[in-house]
């Protein structure tokens, strides 16, 4: 859509013009491959983040090494969205703590406005919104509270679609709908 629509649609011409995007589309292949979350040495990539509550040994994978390595060579990033699957979920941190954020209440005010904002585009609801820690469970470990608690980075993460194994005819719609987000 960003390369389709630019010159035409004014909104995303301006996304374009002033915003540096950095699109990650797996980064755990393995773990895709396989139908699960582990990667081939069989480690949970999204417990094998460092910062607030991570376990011992964090970035110890070369994959979470590698993007970790990515977003502190890019200084100027001021946002990280994580999307996994499924249950229809808008999170945010911590993962770690049931504590809220300095920065709660921009967090729920941001989830509710993307919710809004998907409804708008086929009807489709992310009912579920909020810390990751009382939204769906405890995580340590996690990207969303490195990226926010180390980097200081607006982190969210959205659990798309209602299956592991999103139908094909459900990823351009799916795409839409977080390009509305």
């Amino acid at each position: 859509r960003l390369l389709t629509n630019y010159g035409t649609d004014s909104r995303v011409t301006a996304l374009v013009d002033n915003v540096e995007w950095f699109l990650l589309p797996i980064m755990n292949p393995d773990g895709y491959e396989q139908g699960d979350r582990y990667n081939a040495n069989g480690s949970d990539l999204n417990r094998n983040w460092g910062g607030p509550g991570a376990y011992p040994a964090p970035f110890s994978q070369p994959e979470t090494a590698a993007l970790r390595d990515f977003l502190t060579a890019h200084p100027n990033l001021r946002a990280h969205v994580d999307f996994h699957s499924a249950g229809f979920m808008i999170l945010w941190p911590w993962g770690h703590t049931p504590e809220l954020t300095e920065n709660h209440v921009t967090f729920d005010s941001l989830g509710t406005e993307m919710a809004e904002r998907i409804v708008e585009v086929r009807g489709t609801r992310y009912p579920y919104r909020g810390p990751i820690y009382t939204t769906i469970y405890p995580v340590n470990g996690g990207s969303i509270d490195y990226s926010y608690g180390e980097l200081g980075l607006w982190s969210f993460g959205f659990e798309i679609g209602y299956t592991f194994y999103m139908p094909t005819y459900e990823i351009i719609p799916t795409g839409e709908e977080m390009f509305q987000s």
